[in-house]
């Protein structure tokens, strides 16, 4: 099961205004912010393991791997449709 994409939920689209509200309160003020947001996600998407990787305290890179259920090929063309009005 681990990185099985068939089993992510439906993604639906939302409008423009929700967009709008959605990404104005979410400022990422440093690396902290980031890396909290990256795990966030992981843990909405069924994480049971979450591995951080800094490298030069996360100034040079930084990466985020979860073993969470993922997008599925249907769920990622809605994320990148133009939302309707």
């Amino acid at each position: 099961m681990e990185g099985d994409s068939s089993l992510s939920p439906l993604i639906r689209s939302i409008n423009r205004s929700v967009v709008h509200r959605i990404c104005s309160g979410q400022v990422i003020l440093d690396l902290s912010s980031v890396i909290k947001e990256l795990v966030e996600n992981s843990l909405d998407a069924g994480a049971t393991s979450i591995e951080i990787n800094l490298r030069d305290y996360g100034e040079e890179h930084f990466q985020v791997i979860d073993n969470g259920c993922g997008i599925s090929p249907t769920n990622f063309k809605v994320c990148f449709l133009k939302s309707p009005v």
